[in-house]
């Protein structure tokens, strides 16, 4: 949007949208905006070309108004695509006034990329801006952080994301109450939400908070074993939404989820408050360890044998 505003040619506000510089910068068809992107190597020892190639192929995955698909943490930004980025710098703008190179989960840069990254930034072209996205903005190198202007973006409201949700998304009110509550504050969140549930609430997770295993070990472990192609961030996003939900009723408030799914929330919200708090709080510190590179299944059963379902 900050390129869309950059380039608009409509003659009152800007963004309007609906030029052809907006239109093309949404669906990330503008010759002037690039971005570098975790990508996964397309074969051994790729020249710049199959950078270029693998990069442009995830475009569509980031179009602007729609959700991003969940980061992987095994995927990195390699040296030779800020290699790419630096001959495309050198090359003048087509049409812009002002061209944008945006790194998306920047902190996921192996160090030779950082390094070369760190050249660009030092000797920046004019009409030039670059915007490197992160999570994990800590995870860059001192020297990269020390060269950007931060620009921290804070949660959004649940009555801000329904809203938006039920007028720009064509949701139900029930569907966006339940996406902007699952949401955690994120609009690409929500968004993914919608699309698949599977990806926040993993069924067996939440059989598993149900008490619907069984207890001890071996509930764990048939949780461990459905959950084997599913990724941490995943198992934790649901444990943490089922946790807070639980919380919610304890403390006397509602749950949309409890009310549409009856027998999930209940049994853990009669657990006392301090350990539904305790719950939480664990939950949101190995949720910041979900997406880095973790051995998955370690991970996974030590979180459920920690939060242990209740008997």
């Amino acid at each position: 949007m900050l390129a869309q505003a950059a380039n608009c040619s409509g003659p009152d506000q800007q963004p309007c949208g609906v030029c052809r510089s907006c239109r093309t910068i949404a669906q990330l068809n503008y010759p002037d905006l690039k971005l570098l992107l975790p990508i996964r190597l397309p074969k051994k020892d790729p020249d710049l070309d199959d950078i270029a190639a693998a990069t442009l192929d995830r475009y569509h995955e980031f179009a602007l108004g729609q959700a991003q698909p969940i980061p992987d943490p095994k995927l990195k930004i390699p040296i030779d695509a800020v290699r790419w980025l630096r001959m495309e710098m050198a090359k003048p703008p087509l049409q812009a006034r002002r061209r944008f190179f945006v790194l998306v989960h920047a902190h996921q840069m192996n160090s030779e990329a950082a390094n070369a990254l760190l050249k660009t930034l030092e000797e920046p072209h004019a009409q030039s801006t670059f915007i490197l996205t992160s999570s994990r903005p800590a995870s860059l190198p001192a020297t990269i952080r020390s060269r950007c202007q931060a620009v921290r973006f804070s949660t959004i409201a649940q009555d801000t994301l329904r809203a938006w949700l039920q007028e720009n998304a064509g949701s139900s009110p029930a569907d966006a109450e339940l996406a902007a509550a699952m949401a955690d504050g994120s609009l690409g969140a929500a968004l993914r939400f919608l699309e698949n549930h599977e990806d926040f609430l993993v069924e067996p997770v939440v059989q598993y908070f149900a008490g619907r295993l069984g207890s001890g070990e071996q509930a764990a472990l048939t949780t461990l074993e459905a959950t084997k192609e599913t990724p941490p961030a995943a198992v934790v996003g649901t444990l943490l939404f089922l946790y807070r939900e639980a919380l919610q009723l304890r403390l006397g408030g509602s749950s949309t989820y409890a009310s549409r799914n009856p027998g999930v929330v209940e049994r853990n919200a009669g657990r006392g408050v301090d350990y539904l708090r305790r719950a939480v709080k664990f939950l949101l510190s190995r949720s910041r360890e979900a997406g880095l590179n973790v051995n998955a299944r370690l991970f996974i059963y030590s979180l459920l044998t920690t939060l242990k379902p209740p008997k």
